[in-house]
């Protein structure tokens, strides 16, 4: 798209079966920002702090993202010192105060995560808009002019896209990209598609190993009793170690579950049930009948009021045992809550395409939860454990108790002239225009389960790579190509490669992201409105102000906010 070319409108490609034409008096904002995610709640905030008024789009109507639709933790055990700071500081810190506790809380329930971010938009000032989602995007001369939603006409001179998806950036013809890079196009050692070798890699101590082959192969026949290839299974002949795909790991929902009565609803059983989608499993659970249901489903704790310190830092304070745990895909198990191969189209797809993968995603978790609590062929102690469980009562009471949010590992990422690769996570670690400390492993769930022969099947797709040192993510990586979108920020979807977003695509890291994208806003905003042209040295000096340590070896605990 080159300047001075005509008025040009992307429409998304799932609009209305009846568009409605724009209302003709549009809203006007400084800064518009796409999704009241964690990133995008702190692009908002940090920027109508800086004095610019601030519209926030959350489609789903509830703000917070995946930290109030069932992740609660900072991921603080995979992640080191020195990428804690500023607004994620201030944000786990008036939690903890808010909890009760003189420390930052670092494991949360979701309504406590959702009352914060709540509270802090209102305080900041931040116009939230809770209906509709983006029907068209209109731009000329590589800006973007506004945004139509729901019908209604929205302007602004800066905006941001701070979704999972990217879907701003993607209607506003910015270059992107989604799935696997090959090994060969930028040179990562980690790329494409890849097996684990190791059994101590895959299996983390699930029954069986000792039977397994080497290369994690499993005794469970992928075909039916036809002779026919089951449902979500890829052909062994179509995988190309180090080859790249249109493919992106598994998706989940992070439920939120209970074992007090008081607070339980049940877990539902799923429309047109059929025990048949489950049938690996079955044949699995027959073949390793030691199997637990905590190899299965990973249970993470959320807080029951008391805290211990963790070993390696004394600040980092882990919950206790409560009476609500949030549920995810386990990495190791071989089969868990990540609904392999039902992803795919979920990246680039349209409203209705998404929708249709949404359900599919409700009917395979409620289905799996139904099959292990009932199931007589499942085995009786783990029908026992899951049984215990119910849906935590008070949260989405107006939503079947059930999250507003799938959680979206990976969607669409940026393509720009400074594409982040895995050199940059583990090499090339400090940057001149760096915004941003990170340090999250190199952290790929399975991307898809492949059909070894008539009688075994296994996984494909998984990395886990510890990062030892932090790294700096540069200003470049949220900014598009001046000549497709001069005043558009990109914080959730990152230029960066498939290898390099895992170890990007946590919510600490988006808020770190969020807070830089609202304080360049505010600076564009002060100046010509191009987010190419923000001085990068008032960007990181204005980041330094508000508590963002940038050099890793100057980091220091943060003091608490005042209650």
């Amino acid at each position: 798209m080159e300047r001075g070319q005509p008025a040009v409108i992307f429409a998304h490609s799932s609009t209305h079966p009846e568009p409605r034409m724009p209302s003709p008096d549009p809203r006007t904002f400084d800064l518009f920002v796409h999704n009241a995610t964690p990133g995008g709640i702190a692009a908002a905030v940090n920027a109508a702090r800086l004095g610019a008024k601030v519209g926030l789009l959350e489609p789903t109507g509830l703000v917070g993202g995946l930290s109030t639709n069932g992740i609660g933790t900072a991921e603080s055990e995979h992640m080191l010192d020195p990428s804690f700071s500023g607004f994620p500081m201030e944000f786990y810190g008036r939690l903890g105060r808010f909890m009760g506790h003189d420390f930052p809380a670092l494991f949360w329930h979701p309504k406590d995560a959702l009352t914060l971010f709540e509270t802090m938009l209102d305080e900041a000032g931040v116009t939230v808009l809770r209906q509709g989602d983006l029907d068209e995007v209109e731009t000329s001369g590589g800006r973007i002019r506004s945004v139509t939603v729901d019908g209604a006409r929205i302007e602004a001179r800066v905006f941001i896209d701070a979704s999972y998806e990217g879907d701003l950036m993607a209607m506003a013809g910015v270059s992107y990209t989604w799935g696997r890079e090959a090994r060969s196009q930028y040179g990562e050692s980690l790329a494409g598609m890849c097996f684990i070798h190791r059994p101590e890699d895959a299996a983390g101590g699930m029954p069986g190993t000792q039977d397994k082959h080497a290369d994690d192969v499993w005794a469970a026949s992928p075909y039916d009793d036809d002779g026919n290839l089951l449902p979500f299974f890829t052909p062994l002949e179509e995988i190309r170690e180090g080859e790249g795909d249109r493919k992106v790991m598994n998706y989940n929902f992070r439920l939120t579950l209970t074992e007090n009565p008081a607070h339980q609803a049940p877990l539902p059983k799923p429309a047109g049930y059929d025990p048949g989608r489950f049938l690996v499993l079955s044949r699995f659970l027959h073949r390793y009948p030691e199997t637990r249901l905590k190899d299965l489903v990973a249970f993470l704790t959320h807080p029951s009021g008391n805290y211990v310190p963790r070993e390696n830092s004394a600040w980092r304070m882990r919950t206790a045992q409560g009476d609500t745990c949030e549920i995810n895909n386990r990495q190791a198990a071989i089969i868990s809550l990540g609904h392999f191969g039902g992803q795919f189209g979920w990246p680039d797809g349209t409203r209705a395409e998404r929708q249709a993968i949404w359900d599919d995603h409700v009917n395979y978790t409620q289905g799996l939860l139904w099959f292990l609590a009932h199931e007589p062929d499942t085995p009786a102690p783990i029908r026992e454990a899951m049984a215990r469980y119910g849906l935590d009562a008070r949260l989405y009471p107006d939503h079947g108790h059930w999250p507003h949010r799938l959680y979206v590992r990976e969607a669409r990422r940026m393509v720009n002239d400074a594409v982040l690769t895995q050199r940059d996570i583990l090499e090339d670690r400090v940057k001149p225009d760096a915004v941003v400390v990170g340090s999250h492993w190199i952290d790929c769930h399975h991307v898809q389960r492949v059909a070894v022969d008539r009688d075994h099947f296994r996984n494909e797709g998984r990395m886990w790579k510890e990062t030892f040192d932090p790294f700096q993510l540069p200003y470049a990586c949220m900014v598009p190509r001046g000549e497709e979108c001069a005043n558009l920020l990109v914080p959730g979807a990152v230029a960066a490669s498939h290898v390099a977003f895992t170890a990007i695509r946590l919510e600490c890291t988006w808020m770190s992201l969020g807070q830089a994208a609202g304080t360049a806003a505010a600076l564009a905003l002060a100046g010509s409105g191009e987010v190419q042209s923000v001085p990068v040295g008032k960007l990181q000096a204005d980041l330094t102000r508000q508590g963002v340590i940038l050099d890793p070896s100057a980091w220091s605990l943060p003091p608490m906010p005042p209650a």
